[in-house]
């Protein structure tokens, strides 16, 4: 598969664009979406990509691709966590399967980096009943600008902007 292929499957959310940060993101508002962090830089971290492995079901493969590299990786399903973490990752980061119809946006911006997951409701639903710790993700996420406020004065626009992405899943 190519770049263009790539971004073009990925369309129904990315409206065939590559975003330079994860604040740039407009996902429509009728695309379910849940917010990950903390994430470890560009890869999910451990806890995260299991239940993401458990709740897509079987596919044939995984794509990985990042904005700055015409490569994209693929990979059968299911993929495991040593594969995945030995990617020599970059920049904002892409996960999908075959069917494209998923998708997880990871951006290493903060630190240690953020990720967005869109996708249907059915498959949020399995992966917030797989990843517990929904709820201290989106606290840490809040308290980490709420930090970093009193040193960059657009933490708290940013935080608006990234709590803007999440169009879904009441867990609290």
């Amino acid at each position: 598969m190519n770049k263009k292929e790539f971004w073009s499957n990925l369309s129904w959310v990315l409206n065939e664009r590559r975003y330079g940060s994860i604040e740039e993101f407009v996902i429509p508002s009728d695309i379910p979406t849940f917010l990950l962090y903390n994430t470890n830089d560009l890869c999910l971290n451990e806890e995260q990509f299991n239940a993401l492995m458990e709740s897509i079901g079987s596919t044939e493969k995984l794509y990985i691709a990042q904005n700055d590299s015409d490569k994209i990786y693929e990979f059968d399903f299911p993929m495991s966590y040593n594969d995945y973490q030995s990617l020599d990752l970059f920049s904002m980061t892409y996960l999908s399967s075959t069917q494209f119809d998923w998708i997880v946006v990871i951006d290493e911006n903060l630190e240690s980096g953020i990720g967005v997951l869109a996708t249907k409701n059915e498959i949020i639903d399995k992966f917030l009943s797989r990843y517990k710790n929904g709820v201290r993700d989106i606290q840490n996420l809040i308290a980490f600008h709420y930090r970093d406020a009193s040193r960059n004065p657009h933490s708290m626009d940013n935080l608006i902007k990234i709590l803007s992405l999440w169009n879904g899943k009441d867990i609290m």
